[in-house]
Order: C-alpha cells, then structure tokens, then sequence
C-alpha cells in the first residue's frame, strides 16, 4: 500500500492520507466490532416515520415562527 504522510513545518508527522480501498477495509472491520450497520435507506426510514406519527404536531402552537427561530438562535 502506498501511504502519503502529512508533515508539519518541522518535518514530523502529523498526519497520514492512505488509498480509499484501505479506507473502506478499516470501515467494515470498526462496523464488525461495533455490531452497527450503516444507515443504507434512511429516505425511506424517514418516510416510514412519518407516516407512523402523522398526528404529531409539534410546532403546531409556534405562532410567530420567526419570533421563534430568533428566539432559539439568540445565544447572547
């Protein structure tokens, strides 16, 4: 494998770019220890849940939304 190291202005190595077939090896093999899978449909998971909760509102009481969204944005 051919791996490109990242140096700093010293010389010493701080970082190191390695091709996309490794990538993709150390990927699956961090997914095998976790047990997760990655997400392959997540547009569908997201229609499916909205679907299933189609009576919830919760921005049904918000009357003035950009008073609302300044109000939440307004950290100072």
């Amino acid at each position: 494998m051919d791996y490109q190291y990242i140096t700093d202005e010293s010389g010493v190595p701080v970082s190191v770019v390695i091709p996309i077939s490794e990538w993709t090896l150390i990927q699956k093999k961090l997914r095998q220890k976790s047990g997760k899978e990655p997400i392959k449909n997540i547009k569908k998971d997201i229609e499916l849940i909205t679907k299933k909760y189609q009576a919830v509102r919760p921005f049904e009481s918000i009357s003035a939304p950009s008073d609302w969204q300044k109000g939440i944005r307004d950290e100072w």
